[in-house]
């Protein structure tokens, strides 16, 4: 099913084939960041990552804590809001994923364009429309931003597997790129990213009013 997508189908497919192609090293190192050391296309498949996208930014709130010297019960409750937002974020996502059923970039792109292209990660098995990691990075980094602002931190999630931690310069900005990882591993057309990210975006400012985080 195509219903997101549309007259503009060929366009966001196209977008993610050539994207696929012209990777460059910073644009693949994003991808393995993010995709929290899982199986790739190419047979990346290293142990002791994080729990996708949760246990990402669960980590990177107790990083942001310890790095601003925010009281440690402070930040349990912010943790807990934090997983409250994204337990929403979740559900409000895959709601919207089985609702339009919409077909991967690979499946369109091999019927379509190229029956040779493979995307850099491998497809998970359910529909594309909205990207997960955008909902829930972005309802992450809404919830952060309304507790203790946008402050710079270094994700330092995977130096446990000898990746280099990566500085930002607010939890905003790691969601984009989070949300940017997807299109480079070619698992997203453009349209899944930007809805997801608004949808999360709504979702973390609606937690963080309900449960008065400030």
């Amino acid at each position: 099913m195509i219903f997101p997508l549309g007259l503009r189908a060929p366009q966001e497919a196209q977008r993610v084939c050539d994207a696929g192609k012209t990777l460059t090293d910073e644009q693949r190192d994003t991808v393995f960041f993010w995709a929290d050391a899982t199986t790739t296309q190419t047979g990346f498949d290293a142990p002791g990552g994080t729990p996708g996208p949760a246990g990402h930014w669960l980590y990177n709130a107790c990083s942001i804590e310890l790095q601003h010297g925010i009281d440690p019960l402070r930040g349990c409750r912010i943790r807990a809001s934090l997983a409250v937002a994204m337990h929403d974020a979740f559900t409000a996502c895959w709601h919207f994923k089985f609702r339009h059923n919409l077909i991967r970039p690979e499946t369109y792109i091999n019927q379509h364009i190229d029956p040779d292209w493979r995307p850099m990660l491998m497809t998970p098995s359910f529909p594309e429309y909205p990207s997960g990691h955008s909902v829930v990075s972005h309802s992450a980094a809404q919830l952060l931003g309304a507790a203790i602002g946008n402050r710079p931190f270094t994700d330092e999630t995977l130096t446990h597997l000898g990746i280099p931690g990566t500085r930002f310069a607010s939890a905003p900005q790691a969601a984009e790129n989070a949300s940017a990882s997807r299109l480079f591993g070619g698992l997203h057309f453009p349209i899944g990213i930007t809805s997801g990210a608004r949808l999360g975006q709504e979702i973390g400012a609606l937690v963080a009013r309900r449960l008065n985080v400030k």
